[in-house]
């Protein structure tokens, strides 16, 4: 197995001064680990690097992950035919030509090693796959803080929700956003915190505030509302967050569905839109059905896995309840099985028709929430003003009245949320709830004690608060 050793650990704060063995599988579980972390370059070196076998797959990952260098150092018994991959031998250095062996003999890769830019990676040559990373961000854990299931982490520094909120506004504040939206968009992000859905909430801020300061996003959007009838409508995100043209849109189609039964509305030009069930929540509140998905650009190349086509695959489903904490289903349908993801051969050979099952659902997502808001296939057929507004949303808003009296309604789903509590969870976990109850729970707990920080969050906070001169919440 070959052997991983991290260098600039002190930067990097990731597993330091730890030699890692590792495989293809655990190559692609570090660069999600580090999807926080940019890495500019990434460098493989000792013995013999290109020995490896899974040397080249490893390669195409990296360049996947938007690593913008690459290099291999060589004695030259073997070249790689690699786009962007720049082979070195001792004492001189070389483009690949291409004559990249069809065997590759197992080997040992001593050591890897990478510089870290000290800003965000410039991502104007990686626009399509933006979209990507930050869809796939969302769902990818910080080790040691919580798991792939949003967890809270098991070492952690409370923070209160208003602190939280304060600095988390002025930060969107210095970076250009004006008063109002930073506030919506610091609300957004800790309301996901006190949820526990700690992947969408103030850990997205780096994110943001690099998209402005690059130019990729506009911190301050004119959204529009461009097409409407009485049951439709676009919305127009300005070249800005998502968060604003999506909110808009859950709203806009609120009264269209109370007065017709359905509505249906799509929102495009437009990045990140966080969390599905922000928007899902929104027609809760005046007892109606919501479903919202959400696509973006990809960057479909012959030879890579299948399951990149899927896209980041978010979705959300609400359902109005009485007195039992509102039903929200809010998950990628694609989790645990982006290519890069540690058990996806393990899944796909364990329960085949559940990877099918999830992949036709992702690229469902992909269609509605990103060709269908005007997303291309090819990135090359894209026109935009701003690079990171690749993504688009869909939004279905239905009143259940029509069916069946709501009270009705919401009395079956009550019972059901109770006698579903009575029944057996699944092995390892102590209670069996309907979705959404969890989020719920949290967010009374959370709200008196105070957000879970963990060691990673808190650190990116601290380099927040470093960045703008302000006084770090944690």
């Amino acid at each position: 197995m070959p052997d991983l050793l991290f260098e600039d650990v002190q930067e990097a704060r990731i597993f330091p001064q730890k030699a890692v063995s590792f495989t293809y599988k655990a190559f692609g579980t570090l660069l999600a680990a580090l999807q926080g972390a940019p890495i500019r370059h990434l460098h493989f070196t000792g013995g013999e690097a290109t020995l490896v076998r899974d040397l080249p797959r490893m390669l195409g990952l990296a360049r996947e992950w938007g690593v913008e260098r690459l290099s291999i150092t060589s004695n030259g018994t073997l070249r790689l035919s690699l786009p962007g991959v720049t082979l070195r031998t001792p004492g001189r250095s070389s483009g690949c030509k291409p004559c990249m062996s069809p065997t590759w003999i197992p080997g040992k890769l001593s050591r890897v090693s990478w510089i870290r830019s000290y800003t965000p990676r410039n991502r104007k040559k990686k626009e399509s796959t933006q979209g990507a990373k930050e869809h796939e961000a969302g769902d990818t854990q910080e080790q040691g803080e919580s798991d792939s299931m949003n967890r809270p982490p098991a070492e952690y520094t409370p923070v209160r929700p208003d602190v939280m909120r304060d600095f988390i506004r002025t930060v969107f504040e210095k970076a250009g956003v004006p008063a109002e939206k930073a506030a919506f968009l610091t609300e957004c992000l800790v309301d996901n915190d006190l949820r526990g859905v700690f992947s969408h909430g103030t850990r997205q801020t780096p994110h943001y505030v690099s998209h402005f300061q690059k130019g990729e996003l506009t911190p301050d959007p004119d959204v529009q509302v461009v097409e409407e009838s009485p049951t439709t409508a676009i919305v127009d995100g300005g070249g800005g967050l998502g968060y604003y043209p999506a909110h808009r849109l859950a709203h806009l189609l609120i009264p269209k569905a109370q007065q017709m039964g359905i509505a249906v509305g799509i929102t495009r030009n437009h990045g990140h839109i966080g969390a599905a069930g922000i928007y899902a929540r929104i027609p809760l509140e005046h007892d109606l059905f919501c479903y919202v998905t959400s696509g973006h650009q990809l960057n479909l190349q012959p030879g890579h896995s299948v399951l990149h086509a899927a896209g980041g695959s978010p979705m959300a489903f609400g359902l109005p309840t009485g007195e039992e904490p509102p039903f929200v289903l809010d998950f990628g349908a694609m989790h645990d099985l982006y290519a890069s993801s540690e058990h996806v051969e393990q899944m796909i050979a364990l329960a085949p028709s559940t990877v099918f099952r999830s992949f036709g659902l992702g690229c469902v997502c992909q269609a509605l929430g990103g060709f269908l808001c005007g997303v291309p296939v090819d990135p090359a057929r894209a026109l935009r003003q701003w690079s990171g507004a690749n993504q688009g949303s869909f939004i279905i808003v239905v009143d259940p009245n029509r069916f069946l009296p709501i009270a009705q309604f919401k009395a079956e789903m009550d019972e059901y949320a109770r006698k579903v509590r009575q029944m057996q969870p699944l092995k390892g976990y102590d209670r069996a709830l309907l979705a959404g109850a969890l989020e719920w729970e949290r967010a009374q707990k959370f709200a008196a004690e105070g957000i879970p920080v963990g060691p990673r969050h808190a650190e990116a906070l601290r380099r927040l608060a470093a960045e703008f001169h302000l006084t770090s919440p944690v």
